[in-house]
């Protein structure tokens, strides 16, 4: 439920912004948003609440690895990047939770996300 409100909550601030023209800020305000989201998360950690991870998606393989490239740039966290091509699709719920664990933000192609939320 708290993923929900999460998305919700960031499709609220961010819907303004998401039919903006190229070059407007989308993607800095994107990282702001998961900056914000992943220090909040570190809080959360220190004091024993459950870990939690963000998710970044995209609607193309090529922007995985640039948006990721970017969230690199902008924040102090590890970032996995994540395609159907890289067989995605046949990973088993152990190789997700490894993957989950290792990385604070997760950038992904929609389209292949769906295996991935099938086991949370």
């Amino acid at each position: 439920m708290q993923c929900l409100i999460l998305v919700s909550t960031a499709l609220t601030h961010l819907y303004s912004t998401a039919n903006s023209n190229v070059g407007s800020g989308k993607t800095l305000i994107a990282c702001l948003l998961v900056r914000h989201t992943v220090d909040q998360e570190l809080q959360d950690r220190l004091v024993g609440k459950q870990a939690r991870v963000s998710f970044f998606l995209v609607d193309s393989v090529t922007l995985v690895f640039q948006q990721a490239a970017v969230l690199e740039c902008n924040l102090d966290a590890s970032i996995g990047k994540y395609c159907g091509a890289m067989g995605t699709d046949m990973w088993s719920k152990e190789q997700w939770d490894t993957i989950l664990k290792k990385d604070q933000v997760h950038a992904y192609n929609i389209e292949d996300s769906w295996p991935l939320l099938t086991l949370l």
